[in-house]
């Protein structure tokens, strides 16, 4: 390492990643420190993209109304090619379109129609990577209303298109 046999050196960075039971450590002179300033931004902005999408997972733990949401949810996952309304999931939950907003909110951290959007462009995730279907048919198949408002969606969420994300993938 720099500075090892006593010789004087200006300060650097040092960064260590633990991943995995394992850690990368790595030694940056002063002069590349206006390149991991950039790096840095990139990486800040991919992470900002990743954090902001919701997650269309599970319910949080222990959350009352838990069993009430099952059913949207599982009818959310089953009809993304359908129009889904707020009424309509609140009366499969059986309670008041405000309370199954203000309920769903708490259990999943996002407001309904934010996790219909999620669960639409994850499901155009996996189809994009996994077949060979026109993009037009996986908008349609995932409930976007042409391919443009896909690509659109699909551009603010992942920094690409749906062509390039198959690209990506397909290598």
């Amino acid at each position: 390492s720099a500075g090892s046999e006593g010789t004087p050196h200006a300060p650097g960075v040092r960064l260590s990643v633990d991943v995995a039971s394992h850690t990368l450590s790595l030694d940056f002179p002063p002069a590349a420190l206006g390149n991991l300033s950039s790096l840095a931004g990139a990486m800040l902005g991919q992470a900002y993209r990743a954090l902001t999408i919701p997650i269309t997972g599970a319910i949080r733990p222990r959350h009352l109304h838990a069993l009430r949401l099952q059913a949207a949810l599982q009818y959310i996952r089953e009809h993304l090619a359908d129009p889904l309304s707020v009424e309509q999931l609140a009366e499969l939950a059986g309670v008041s379109v405000a309370h199954f907003r203000r309920v769903f909110q708490e259990a999943m951290g996002v407001p309904p129609h934010r996790y219909i959007h999620a669960a639409r462009l994850e499901q155009a995730r996996k189809l994009l990577a996994t077949s060979q279907l026109p993009i037009a048919r996986i908008a349609s198949y995932c409930g976007f209303s042409n391919q443009s408002h896909l690509t659109a969606s699909f551009r603010v969420a992942h920094a690409a298109t749906p062509a390039k994300y198959r690209a990506q993938c397909q290598r």
